[in-house]
């Protein structure tokens, strides 16, 4: 677990303890959430994955965690950060600006079922780094 004396210390977002990363919720098995919900994502190697949206919280407990993917497509679409370039009329360009966002994929089972259910978030490329070696250590 990351140590963080304050919330505002932390230059890049942070999802140990207490602190949370903006994060938005894109699609998922989960029907609880809407689709595109905007809220924070938090980590915590004890205790779990939690989503804060508006005043609800959605929880996945550390046990249950069966995988999870970091990427910057989603669902086979390309971004045109991953194809690196930008079409414009007939005459391909290189990407000036590169996007910062990532999506993250947490697959888990639930307790009511045995099959395998999954959750897909999107945020910035530090909260992607920052959730990697959380994740690997659940799964």
């Amino acid at each position: 677990m990351v140590w963080l004396p304050s919330p505002f210390s932390c230059k890049a977002p942070c999802l140990a303890g207490d602190n949370a990363a903006s994060a938005a919720y894109v699609e998922g098995t989960v029907a609880a959430i809407p689709g595109n919900t905007p809220g924070t994502l938090e980590l915590a190697r004890s205790t779990g994955l939690r989503f804060r949206y508006g005043d609800s919280v959605y929880q996945i407990p550390a046990d249950r965690v069966t995988g999870f993917h970091l990427g910057r497509k989603h669902h086979g679409v390309k971004s045109q950060v991953t194809a690196g370039v930008a079409k414009m009329g007939h005459t391909m360009l290189p990407m000036l600006f590169r996007s910062n966002k990532r999506y993250l994929r947490v697959d888990f089972q639930s307790k009511r079922s045995a099959s395998t259910q999954h959750i897909v978030f999107q945020g910035s490329k530090e909260v992607a780094s920052a959730a990697s070696p959380v994740l690997e250590a659940w799964t």
